[in-house]
């Protein structure tokens, strides 16, 4: 094989490796457009049918067990504290895991793209941080018709509860759904 074809594919995963670093999910809560940066996100599920348990924080509205995997399912209005909505079934779920590696899903009203952004286009969250900015978004960036895209903050979601979640993360499958998972595994 040719050292040329060879010199190709490193410069191809280089590139691909960029891309997914500066890659995002955009989605909506309420009003808000939001990005959750394409590297912390496993999968986009439909609602799933969610086990509840004894002293959940408010805005965790159950557990469900994806492949094998115990993920805490947040419902976002609530833990930003928007207007409440009724969910159905297919109603979307990201299920996402933290720089931390904890993992779990949110709930979100739609999904809306994927965009590639240059590092130089994400703008800092102002100095004086108030409410929602306050403690979820760690930056933002222009889309079209003069839209702002907000950068969640992974590990803020988790961070109040994060002894909670990584005690979840560590349960077993067979304890939620009776160890049935949400979908079947894909055998190869």
């Amino acid at each position: 094989m040719s050292r040329y074809f060879k010199d190709d594919a490193g410069e191809l995963a280089k590139k691909e490796e960029e891309i997914i670093n500066t890659s995002y999910l955009l989605f909506t809560v309420s009003d808000k457009i939001l990005a959750l940066p394409i590297i912390n996100v496993n999968v986009i599920i439909q609602r799933p049918e969610l086990v509840t348990i004894p002293d959940m924080p408010p805005y965790i509205s159950g557990l469900t067990n994806y492949l094998s995997r115990i993920y805490p399912v947040m419902d976002t209005r609530k833990r930003f504290n928007m207007s409440k909505v009724e969910y159905g079934e297919r109603t979307p779920v990201i299920l996402i895991t933290s720089d931390e590696n904890l993992n779990m899903g949110i709930i979100v009203d739609d999904i809306v793209d994927i965009k590639t952004v240059d590092d130089n286009k994400i703008l800092d969250v102002p100095e004086e941080k108030t409410g929602f900015f306050n403690r979820f978004v760690k930056g933002f960036f222009h889309i079209e018709n003069d839209n702002l895209a907000y950068i969640i903050d992974c590990d803020a979601l988790f961070v109040t509860e994060k002894e909670y979640i990584m005690e979840i993360n560590e349960l077993e499958p067979e304890s939620v759904n009776g160890g049935k998972s949400d979908v079947e595994e894909v055998k190869q």
